[in-house]
């Protein structure tokens, strides 16, 4: 794979996702499982109600003290141990017993993960979205310039597949992870199955057939998906590079952003595809994830507001005889976008 063009650090975080990925978006989400689960777990009488409603009333963000996830998963030790410890704290009473009930502390990570990646796609996909639609409208304005326009519809046909995909692993594979200590639920008793529901309507996950503590297809997967995008905003990127030199196009300046972005996505994807073998792959596999979201958020916003400030001389592309040929092209994929 070439090199990818230098840009700036601060061209990374663009978009949304960073945001999303942030450490106070993953406290946040820790949180929202924390009181999620105290709220299923009174629903189901395994605790009682005002113990609930006092875990969900501190479990907002402010005042807590940062976790440090990947150190603590390096040295084998409890990655939310000092996060509960705050929790139990600050609810006091008889009611701080009941926080995290029944649950690991990598029950609530992976659950947080996939709230996290939930909200961090949000805004990854609308921005994907719109670069699509700047390549449609590209497409439309230059369809009978087949050097350009029939490109421009093909980079339009990649994001939106690219697009689906993601969308259909998050609907898929974005799911609760609820086991308990032993991964069989068996903390919950005979309630386990209903905590697990309960758990995944609040949060809007998949509940899934079983937990999966150490199946970790469903971040693999996640990753697989969301590598297609950047893949597919990337080629954008590495295209309009050469128009812009050739002095055939000129854009706001961050195709080059795109491209750096994507170029670095293939390598997190292996991590998180080792880290499916589980032992010490698995302490750098959250963080990896925020990585990947991360960038490809940082392309897809990158690459909307290139290709919507995309200025193409058609003059300088030059024209032939295939330019009836390649205008079907353009019309017929338009038209499968609707």
């Amino acid at each position: 794979m070439s090199e990818a063009p230098h840009v700036d650090a601060s061209a990374l975080e663009r978009g949304g996702a960073a945001a999303e990925v942030s450490a106070e978006a993953w406290l946040r989400a820790l949180l929202d499982v924390e009181a999620a689960l105290a709220r299923a777990c009174a629903g189901t009488d395994l605790i009682p109600e005002d113990a609930a409603d006092e875990i969900a009333a501190v479990c907002v963000v402010g005042g807590f003290e940062p976790v440090a996830i990947d150190a603590t998963f390096a040295d084998g030790g409890d990655p939310l141990a000092a996060l509960v410890a705050q929790l139990r704290e600050r609810v006091g009473g008889e009611a701080a017993a009941f926080v995290q009930f029944g649950a690991s502390s990598r029950d609530v990570l992976d659950t947080a993960a996939m709230l996290v990646a939930k909200r961090a796609l949000a805004a990854i996909l609308d921005d994907a979205d719109g670069a699509a639609e700047a390549c449609a409208a590209l497409a439309r304005r230059h369809r009978e310039t087949p050097a350009f326009g029939l490109r421009a519809a093909g980079w339009m046909t990649g994001i939106d597949e690219a697009w689906l995909a993601v969308s259909e692993a998050a609907e898929r594979v974005l799911a609760v992870q609820l086991g308990g200590p032993t991964g069989t639920r068996a903390a919950w008793g005979d309630a386990g199955w209903e905590v697990a529901a309960a758990v995944a309507e609040e949060l809007e996950l998949v509940d899934p057939v079983l937990p999966w503590p150490d199946d970790r297809v469903r971040p693999a997967a996640l990753a697989g998906a969301v590598a297609l995008l950047a893949g597919a905003l990337g080629r954008a990127g590495r295209d309009v590079l050469p128009l812009v030199r050739a002095g055939a196009a000129r854009e706001p300046g961050g195709a080059a952003a795109v491209v750096a972005c994507a170029t670095r996505v293939p390598g997190l994807v292996a991590t998180l595809h080792a880290a499916m073998l589980g032992g010490d792959e698995r302490a750098a596999e959250w963080e990896t994830l925020s990585d990947l979201l991360r960038l490809t958020g940082a392309a897809a916003a990158w690459a909307r507001e290139t290709l919507e400030g995309l200025e193409v001389e058609a003059e300088r592309l030059g024209a032939g005889e295939l330019d009836a040929a390649a205008a079907v092209l353009v019309d017929a994929a338009l038209d499968a976008r609707g």
